[in-house]
């Protein structure tokens, strides 16, 4: 965003040079021919910018073109001119050649608005090529920075984080031992230099600003606020700023648009956007105290006139703040003064921040426990976001209003209200990309489906409220896909009749986040904001689209099947399509956190409950904080006693088992099989170690089967061929991969493993590598797949998880893409990096990901294992499997085979099934 003023300040410059020049240089005819078309040059980036700022993108792309070639036909004319004039116009011919180069990024700018993605890499490789012969170095950080732009805006953010990355190590020590950014500290002020001078050092300073900007903006954006603070914090960031703050004091602070009246303002509201960014990662890690410090600093600088949506943002976010540590009443006079910064907004931005700030109001009045004062900001609220049709702002007004309806006892108005607010954010999410979700609107939308279940339990209502805790469960993990480009999930089958529909369809998705986000950035008066002239209506065709896109995705998910629905939109899929797969032998225990935190629902049923709907609930009153302690502790004590079954062990075991089992014990009597399907930290839990008061261990009573959810059952059992005759097995062995530990021992695994099949039926690979393309071919029909390999889990970003064929990590994304045919996949030294409690999706994300692929089952452990105890506890499952057994059978034989030997569940509890059984 800080870029889009560059092509200004180049206007400036270029104009006081050429001023300058051409009073050396007119000849009798005129205005000298190189001086005549550098002219022409300005003339046409003055006719840009003023074609960007009316949002007339062919026109400013036009501009910036003829620019180009402006500016190559006057080196052109530089070259035939005898010595002594090209000695007086070289200042004019370097400018010609960085204005053909800077023109080259402007024009990739606005390819990139337009989506046309490899024309903005083309041209910006011609830019790149000139810029090597360019002896301007910022011309050639200019290059590296819009291809990080690029790589950014195309999702690609790995890349474009190692192209900041890369632009960071170069300017860092160059910034922090530069004089020109240097505050003389006696005076406290910027040494008066003339505007040309000040306009150049302003453009160099916006470039590497641009940099550090940008770098903690995206480590933001993809929910890394340590590496965002880590920019926020650099040296060189901090001189930049402080030198911007100084030389705004140095200009005019009128609005008469002027240069110097330019060059003050974007002074002024750089810094100021530092303050408001480092502020909300600071909010992130609740040093409430050390953000609201940031709002101040930012505040000061916009000062108390004009900037409206600016110090609208500033005081919603003081306001959120003081909210987060019960300082409700000044966060309510906040919030008060916030909706009376919208008057001065123009139409379209100032419904829709009023909108926010109603809403922000009625949540802390609400909190305040004045429900009454509440009601009518709700109301407004309300109106407003149907007036504006912004999904996002009326599923946080329908939630404020189901609350305050609960609050006065009116259930059944709040249930209506939930419905609503549910409805609204499972009919949009796919249309938001994931780091949108996870910056702005994850917080509302996990408290609504608690809040509805809440209501349906106190309404009598279980089984509804069982539909909504798997309605969640759903919208969490198509979250977790959510970022994921969904041709990659096409079925080979599907890719030549779906997928230009789907680039299509992508297209269309990425212009709509790009219009959310330009609403965004006006109701948070950001620099490079668009204008507001487009106002309400523009706003109202935004919702509009958003309406027709989700239907035309509706269309093509049902087309591509209910599985990769699944992956890509909430469905609610009624319970009873599962009924006829659980038998009288088995029972289902669902447990579901809720997002506040303080309790764990434990909703259980046999086949008799489910046909008639009536599954037995639990509230177990378990906060977040001593359920992960809990938990933690168990494994720490598992890890710690490898070799021995301590009193400790047994105590811990047992105290769980009467948290999380022992109240639905009644449920149980005559079963042989439980279905467990867990919920964050529980994830990590080795249920089949768990004590019952008479030291049996579940694993002695039932055969255990996970699943991610109990609708996703249905789609293992479709997918079940009962063939277990043909592998495919691959060990990491002596793998040499930075960071990672050699396996030797997971060669003979998966030569015993092999031993168990026919020598013509099995495929063995004790050492290489392969792509997950490679791996697609050799796995396709294979009916088993073993790998004895590392499993990365990546929390932050849950699809770039791995496991690791050799040198080559095969992603969760990659593997979702795959189609397969295996009855059972075996991870057997995966999860390696489970040594930290996370929030557990990402397993859900690794396992599903290889029954999305086809299977419908994978073996996976929860902790790196003993490699004698693996090679044991493998060689008695397949043993088993191979004679007959069903697989929650074998596993559990191969357990208690294992624990007669190896005590410790260090050796045989951490293996855990997921998917079908049979």
């Amino acid at each position: 965003m800080i870029r889009r003023y560059q092509p200004l300040m180049r206007y400036f410059f270029a104009f006081f040079i050429l001023l300058s020049l051409s009073a050396q240089a007119v000849s009798a005819q005129g205005t000298h021919p190189i001086l005549a078309m550098q002219f022409k040059a300005i003339k046409r980036q003055g006719e840009g910018i003023a074609a960007m700022s009316l949002k007339n993108l062919d026109g400013a792309l036009s501009a910036y073109l003829d620019i180009a070639s402006t500016s190559r036909e006057t080196l052109r004319i530089y070259e035939r001119l005898e010595p002594q004039e090209r000695e007086l116009f070289k200042p004019t011919a370097r400018m010609a050649s960085e204005s053909m180069i800077t023109s080259k990024l402007d024009a990739s700018s606005i390819y990139c608005q337009q989506k046309k993605f490899d024309k903005a890499e083309a041209i910006l490789n011609e830019a790149g090529l000139m810029a090597e012969t360019c002896d301007n170095p910022l011309i050639r950080r200019q290059c590296v920075l819009k291809l990080a732009d690029l790589k950014w805006l195309s999702r690609n953010y790995i890349a474009a984080g190692l192209l900041y990355e890369r632009l960071l190590r170069e300017q860092e020590p160059e910034v922090v031992i530069d004089p020109r950014w240097c505050v003389v500290p006696a005076s406290g002020t910027v040494p008066n230099i003339d505007l040309l001078e000040q306009t150049t050092n302003l453009t160099e300073a916006l470039t590497c600003w641009s940099v550090y900007m940008q770098l903690a903006s995206l480590y933001t954006y993809i929910n890394d606020p340590k590496n965002a603070f880590r920019i926020y914090c650099l040296p060189g960031f901090l001189k930049l700023r402080d030198w911007l703050e100084h030389v705004a004091d140095a200009f005019s602070s009128s609005d008469d648009g002027s240069p110097q009246a330019f060059l003050g303002w974007a002074a002024k509201m750089f810094p100021a956007y530092y303050h408001i960014g480092k502020g909300t990662v600071l909010q992130r890690f609740e040093q409430h105290a050390d953000a609201l410090a940031e709002f101040a600093s930012a505040s000061a600088l916009v000062g108390i006139r004009g900037f409206a949506e600016v110090r609208f943002s500033i005081q919603s976010l003081r306001g959120a703040t003081l909210q987060k540590i019960g300082r409700l009443d000044e966060a309510i006079g906040l919030f008060r003064e916030a909706v009376g910064l919208t008057a001065s907004m123009s139409t379209g931005i100032r419904e829709m921040a009023e909108c926010y700030a109603c809403i922000y109001l009625a949540d802390a009045l609400l909190e305040k426990q004045r429900i009454d004062e509440a009601g009518p900001w709700i109301e407004r609220a309300e109106k407003l976001a149907r007036l504006v049709d912004e999904p996002r702002q009326l599923w946080d007004a329908l939630f404020l209003k189901g609350r305050a309806c609960q609050a006065r006892g009116q259930l059944e108005a709040a249930r209506e209200a939930f419905a609503e607010s549910i409805e609204q954010v499972e009919k949009f999410r796919a249309l938001l990309s994931l780091e949108r979700l996870k910056r702005d609107y994850m917080a509302t939308r996990t408290r609504v489906y608690e809040a509805m279940v809440r209501v349906l339990l106190d309404l009598g209502r279980p089984y509804e409220a069982l539909s909504y805790v798997e309605r969640a469960r759903a919208r969490a993990f198509v979250d977790l896909f959510g970022s994921t480009d969904k041709r990659r999930l096409l079925k080979p089958h599907e890719q030549e009749r779906l997928k230009p529909e789907f680039e299509k369809l992508e297209q269309r998705r990425m212009q709509f986040d790009e219009f959310q986000d330009e609403i965004d950035r006006q109701l948070r008066g950001v620099p490079g904001a668009p204008s507001d002239r487009r106002g309400l209506e523009f706003i109202q065709s935004v919702g509009r689209q958003a309406d027709e896109l989700r239907k035309d995705e509706d269309r093509l998910f049902d087309l591509a099947g209910s599985e990769f629905a699944a992956f890509s939109t909430v469905n609610a899929v009624p319970l009873d399509e599962i009924e006829g797969l659980l038998d009288s032998e088995t029972a289902l225990i669902e447990y579901y956190r809720s997002p506040s935190g303080n309790v764990v629902w434990a909703f259980a049923m046999g086949a008799d409950e489910l046909k008639c709907k009536r599954p037995t609930v639990v509230s177990l009153s378990l906060p977040d904080q001593r359920l992960n302690q809990e938990v933690s502790a168990f494994r720490d004590l598992i890890n710690a006693e490898v070799g021995s079954y301590t009193r400790e062990l047994h105590v811990k075991s047992r105290e769980l088992y009467n948290i999380l089992v022992a109240p639905l014990e009644s449920l149980l009597a005559g079963k042989k099989r439980l279905i467990l399907v867990l919920h964050g930290t529980l994830h990590f839990l080795p249920f089949a170690a768990l004590e019952d008061p008479n030291g049996r261990a579940l694993v002695e009573r039932f055969s255990l089967v996970h699943l991610p959810s109990a609708n996703a059952f249905r789609f293992c059992r479709q997918k079940n061929r009962h063939k277990l005759e043909s592998l495919l097995a691959f060990a990491f062995g002596a793998s040499l991969v930075e960071n990672l530990e050699r396996l030797p021992n997971t060669i003979q695994e998966v030569e015993a493993v092999g031993a168990l099949f026919s020598p013509e039926k099995r495929c063995v690979i004790a050492s290489g590598s392969m792509n997950a393309e490679e791996f697609g071919l050799k796995a396709g029909e294979r009916d088993v797949i073993h790998l004895a390999t590392h499993g990365l889990l990546n929390p932050a970003m849950p699809m770039e998880s791995a496991v690791m064929l050799g040198t080559e990590p095969m992603k969760v994304k990659d593997v979702a893409g795959l189609e397969l045919h295996a009855g059972l996949v075996t991870l057997s030294a995966c999860q390696t990096a489970m040594g930290k409690i996370y929030g557990g999706d990402e397993i859900v994300g690794l396992t599903r990901s290889f029954m999305y692929a086809g299977t419908p089952t994978v073996l996976s452990s929860l902790w790196p294992v003993a490699d004698a105890s693996c090679a044991e506890l493998m060689k008695g499952f397949y043993k088993r499997l191979m004679a007959g057994s069903g697989k929650d059978e074998a596993l559990r034989g191969a357990q208690l085979e294992l624990r007669a030997v190896y005590p410790s569940p260090f050796h045989w509890a951490p293996f855990i099934l997921t998917g079908d059984w049979e």
